[in-house]
């Protein structure tokens, strides 16, 4: 495993971690959830540890939403980045500059998505018209969330061009049976949000995507099975051509199942070619 650098043109930076099989024909490359990283989930280290003993490489990468607010310097300037203040149609361009990378260097390349990593992947290969496979773990519709925490709420409006950057916990967050999650959020970023299409991407009527596609999710996660994601037929109504499992007492990170995750994971990828 080594660590992966994508400079951008617009001067953002991709970083994550790279472990490469001997045989570089099959990549997957995976997203984070919503101010998630590369790393932290115990599931990406059973996949860095295992997929390229497959002869499948594996890259996890922090995207513009990892972390709420990410401060990266050099010695002529500093820039901000983070889920607490990004403008969220800048998004896929991330995906876009990995895709593009890692075309001639691999003859197939599958793009994963955890939780709203789910929502990036999936918007971007129906922006795109993109045939590329595609793995959903614990997707979640995140509009049905963010209203279950919404609704009791009498939010305060604060004009995004006065306070563009007070960053505030009282107007952005989820609710599950398993409590509720107060997610550090600026008014600014909190309007571009919620008009996204990420944001959207589970939630709304939207024309299907015809990619080979695998769902996993956890029968004990009350963030996936909730909304438009709660159930089989739901999910294959957007993607009519996908496998699903559910790993029944798995949760929304698979914490405990990683191994099962896995085997299911590589298998399915190995069938594809």
């Amino acid at each position: 495993m080594r660590i992966f650098t994508l400079p951008l043109n617009c001067g953002h930076v991709i970083r994550g971690l790279l472990s490469e099989s001997a045989d570089q024909k099959v990549i997957v490359i995976h997203f984070h959830g919503f101010g998630g990283d590369c790393f932290a989930n115990s599931f990406l280290h059973t996949m860095h540890e295992n997929f390229h003993r497959h002869g499948i490489s594996f890259l996890s990468v922090n995207t513009r939403y990892s972390g709420y607010l990410v401060e990266e310097y050099s010695e002529t300037n500093v820039t901000y980045s983070g889920a607490s203040i990004e403008k969220y149609s800048n998004t896929t361009e991330d995906v876009r500059a990995l895709v593009d990378y890692f075309h001639d260097k691999y003859t197939q390349i599958v793009l994963q998505g955890h939780s709203f990593g789910t929502n990036l992947v999936k918007l971007f290969l129906r922006k795109n018209n993109s045939r590329l496979p595609a793995i959903f773990l614990s997707p979640a519709d995140s509009v049905t969330l963010y209203k279950k925490w919404h609704n009791d709420r009498v939010i305060e409006n604060i004009s995004a061009s006065s306070s563009a950057y007070v960053i505030r916990t009282d107007n952005f967050g989820m609710l599950t049976d398993y409590g509720e999650y107060r997610i550090p959020m600026s008014d600014f970023a909190l309007d571009h949000l919620l008009v996204s299409d990420i944001f959207n991407e589970w939630s709304l009527p939207i024309k299907p995507i015809v990619n080979h596609s695998l769902v996993i999710k956890g029968g004990s996660d009350k963030l996936s099975n909730c909304g438009t994601t709660e159930n089989d037929a739901l999910i294959k109504e957007q993607l009519p051509i996908s496998d699903c499992f559910c790993i029944n007492t798995a949760r929304h990170i698979f914490s405990k199942h990683e191994d099962v995750l896995f085997e299911i994971v590589k298998s399915w990828v190995q069938k594809l070619f």
